[in-house]
C-alpha cells in the first residue's frame, strides 16, 4: 500500500455493520463519510438532489458518497443489509471515492458480497493483523467501484438512450404498454432498449415497470384502498397476478401489508 501513502491518501474505518429492523424512512442532511450497503434481503427507495431517485433491495449493491443528503424509504420490514463506512482523506482533506450515488445492479455485484462478508467477519472475530486485513479487503472494493462500467459515460449514454422510456413508465405505469411500444418511443431495437435498461436500471422493462406500480400500490394501501381497487388502479386486471408481483418484491402480500400499515397509523 505504498502507492496510496505517495499519493497522500489515508482510509479510515468508522463502521461495519450488519444491519435489520431499521427505521420506514430516514433523513440524511449530511453524510459524515462513504458508505457501502449490499442488500441481502429487502431494500430502500433512495431518493436526492430532489428529482433522482433508485431502488437498492435485494443482491444489490449501494454507494453513498460522503457530504451526499436523500431519503430513504424502506420498501420491507424484513429489510437485512450489510453496510461498510469509512472515510478518505487526501493531503489531510477529506474526500470522496466517487461524486454521486451509485447502485451496482445484481449481475454486477455479486462478486462484491464475500469480499463484504469478510471485511464484516473479520470484523467480529478480530483475527491477529484484522484491521490490516480489513483495510486491504476495502481497498480492493473501493478500486473494483471505480472501475465499474456503471460509474462512467457508458451508464450517462445508456440512461440517455431510454431517457423517454423512463418517463413514460414513471407517467403511465398504470397503462397496458408492450415493451416494443418502449423500443418505439426511444427510437431504438429491442435488444438495446433491454440491455440498457439492465446495465443502467438493474431492471428489464417489464421488472421496472412493475417496481414502479408496486411503489403507487404500497402508498395506495397506507391510504386504506382495497387490494382489489389498488390492483386496478396501478394496472394490474388480475388481483392473483398483482398478489404475486408484490409479494416478490416487497416479501409480502398486499392485504398483509394493508393491515400491518392501518395497525401503524
Amino acid at each position: 500500500m505504498a502507492w496510496i501513502q505517495e499519493l497522500g491518501i489515508n482510509l479510515q474505518i468508522n463502521h461495519i455493520l450488519y444491519r435489520f429492523n431499521t427505521s420506514a424512512s430516514y433523513y440524511q442532511e449530511c453524510r459524515k463519510h462513504d458508505g457501502i450497503v449490499f442488500y441481502v434481503c429487502g431494500g430502500h427507495t433512495i431518493k436526492w438532489n430532489g428529482n433522482k431517485e433508485c431502488v437498492a433491495n435485494e443482491s444489490k449493491l449501494l454507494y453513498l458518497p460522503y457530504e451526499s443528503s436523500y431519503v430513504s424509504t424502506l420498501i420491507d420490514k424484513g429489510t437485512e443489509y450489510y453496510e461498510i463506512d469509512f472515510s478518505i482523506f487526501q493531503n489531510g482533506q477529506q474526500v470522496s471515492l466517487l461524486d454521486d450515488i451509485q447502485i451496482l445492479t445484481r449481475l454486477q455485484s455479486d462478486k462484491y458480497l464475500n469480499e463484504i462478508k469478510l471485511i464484516y467477519e473479520l470484523s467480529i472475530q478480530e483475527k491477529p493483523n484484522y484491521q490490516l486485513m480489513i483495510i486491504s479487503k476495502l481497498l480492493e472494493l473501493c478500486l473494483m467501484l471505480c472501475s465499474e462500467n456503471t460509474f462512467t459515460d457508458k451508464k450517462k449514454e445508456g440512461i440517455e438512450r431510454i431517457r423517454r422510456s423512463l418517463a413514460y413508465i414513471q407517467d403511465n405505469f398504470d397503462r397496458d404498454f408492450t415493451v416494443k411500444d418502449l423500443a418505439m418511443i426511444d427510437s431504438v431495437s429491442l435488444s438495446t432498449l433491454e440491455k440498457c435498461f439492465l446495465s443502467c436500471v438493474g431492471e428489464t422493462p417489464v421488472e421496472y415497470r412493475n417496481l414502479v406500480r408496486i411503489r403507487h400500490a404500497q402508498m395506495l394501501l397506507k391510504g386504506g384502498f382495497s387490494v382489489t381497487d389498488v390492483a386496478q388502479r396501478v394496472g394490474f386486471s388480475n388481483r392473483n397476478y398483482f398478489t404475486n408481483v408484490f409479494k416478490k418484491i416487497t416479501g409480502t402480500t398486499p392485504a398483509k401489508y394493508r393491515r400491518e400499515m392501518q395497525v401503524e397509523i
